[in-house]
């Protein structure tokens, strides 16, 4: 599958590192130099450097014969553009990167379909549903519900001194019955554990439920489950205007900004649903006056990612029990990883994994995959005849880097064990580092 992606900036770069793992004919094409140089000379990628919105750029680039053209660049009008002319080209699928809202409803998406865009993506609009699933499941990093809820993939960080901190994956096998640990996040790197692995605090464990556990397994985690209903959200700019358009759940929302601009535009938008207080998010005195001692949750979502960590800090010190910080500088990201803030919402990455799942769903016979970080989850239907169902699953080879995270039967959601005996019809989720998805093809067929 020939694909080329149009915006070098992180976005690009991140999305076009993660499909040369799949052995996918990858061009990612900018004007970033140096960028491109790096990413040719790193990766099993070819670059080009062109503008996106020149017609003999994306000529060159081999645009009228790709499969799929990806434009994510800073500019929405450009991606519009590029993606147009990619399809007049003769390009199979299209996907542009938007930065406006009015284009999200269903009339505009097909407007734009007419014009040869066959998909939009927004990144406020990703994080803002980010945002909600983790007011709404506050203990958990991230939540993901398959089939109904039959099986649930959840994401929690251990606190130091939980019940399983220090936990080998054998013993907890042993002891713990309603869930599986199908990764865990250690510093940079994922790891698909096995017997001998241990769970440590700080981790960002991924686990599989069949449903109605969430709250031991927030127990084991040493976590909390706090109600969010009062929320403080630092900066009103668009990412705080989306998110208020987007929450399903009924929230006390109190915004703070110093820009008078801002809080008007935002109470013009909202209405009288939200509490805009045109005053300085840094300033201490401000936030004592507006309660936030008495806040479920704090939201920095301002336009600074050194203000967003520092504000989460600080609202820990006042005592909130869920903080959410928006860090768009990528250098800040891991290290903000490691400190006491329980959301991290990066739109770049949000935006990859969204089009990188759309590209998954295109390449490989999956109802629905996830990716995560440098992990993926897919939903697999097993066929009649298939070589995962001729044997119990301990006695199957899994590539390695591959773990079965459960399995939906008849619509009823199962752990997997080693007895258990794989079926035609299953729903199987596996869970597997970037990469490895294909090598379980073998098994499937």
């Amino acid at each position: 599958m020939k694909i080329i992606i149009a915006g070098d900036g992180d976005t690009g770069s991140h999305l076009a590192r993660q499909l040369s793992r799949e052995d996918q004919d990858v061009v990612l094409m900018g004007t970033d130099t140096d960028r491109l140089t790096d990413m040719d000379s790193r990766h099993n990628i070819m670059t080009f450097e062109g503008e996106a919105t020149s017609l003999s750029a994306l000529r060159e680039a081999g645009a009228a014969g790709c499969d799929l053209f990806v434009a994510v660049t800073p500019w929405g009008n450009s991606n519009i553009v590029s993606a147009q002319l990619a399809k007049s080209m003769g390009a199979v699928k299209t996907m542009a990167r938007i930065d406006n809202p009015e284009l999200i409803d269903a009339g505009s998406r097909h407007l734009m379909q007419r014009l040869g865009i066959d998909t939009l993506v927004y990144p406020e609009y990703l994080a803002s549903k980010a945002i909600a699933a983790t007011l709404d499941h506050a203990w958990l990093r991230n939540r993901y519900s398959i089939h109904d809820g039959a099986i649930v993939v959840a994401g929690a960080k251990i606190r130091p001194g939980a019940p399983i901190d220090g936990m080998a994956m054998r013993e907890f096998g042993k002891s713990v019955h309603g869930f599986h640990v199908a990764a865990i996040r250690r510093g940079n790197d994922t790891i698909i554990p096995r017997g001998d692995d241990t769970i440590l605090g700080r981790d960002m464990v991924w686990f599989t439920l069949a449903g109605g556990e969430e709250a031991e397994l927030a127990r084991l985690c040493g976590r909390a489950n706090p109600h969010i209903r009062k929320v403080m959200v630092a900066g009103a700019g668009k990412m705080t205007r989306v998110l208020c358009a987007n929450l399903t759940t009924p929230r006390d929302l109190t915004v703070i900004d110093p820009d008078r601009k801002r809080c008007r535009r935002l109470l013009e938008a909202t209405g009288s649903n939200v509490t805009v207080v045109n005053a300085d998010y840094r300033d201490l005195d401000v936030l004592r006056e507006e309660k936030l001692r008495d806040m479920d949750a704090f939201l920095a979502l301002t336009d600074s990612s050194e203000t967003n960590i520092v504000s989460c800090l600080v609202a820990r010190d006042f005592g909130v029990a869920k903080t959410v910080a928006e860090i768009e500088d990528m250098q800040y990201f891991s290290e903000a990883d490691s400190l006491d803030i329980d959301t991290l919402i990066n739109k770049k990455l949000l935006t990859s994994s969204c089009i990188y799942q759309m590209m998954l769903d295109s390449i490989l016979p999956t109802p629905r995959c996830l990716a995560i970080e440098d992990a993926e989850v897919a939903e697999i239907v097993v066929r009649e005849g298939a070589g995962i169902t001729s044997a119990a699953v301990r006695d199957l080879k899994f590539p390695k880097g591959t773990t079965l995270g459960g399995l939906i039967r008849d619509g009823r959601g199962m752990l997997v064990g080693g007895d258990t005996r794989i079926m035609a019809g299953d729903h199987l989720v596996v869970f597997c580092l970037s990469g490895a998805l294909p090598r379980m093809q073998k098994l499937l067929r």
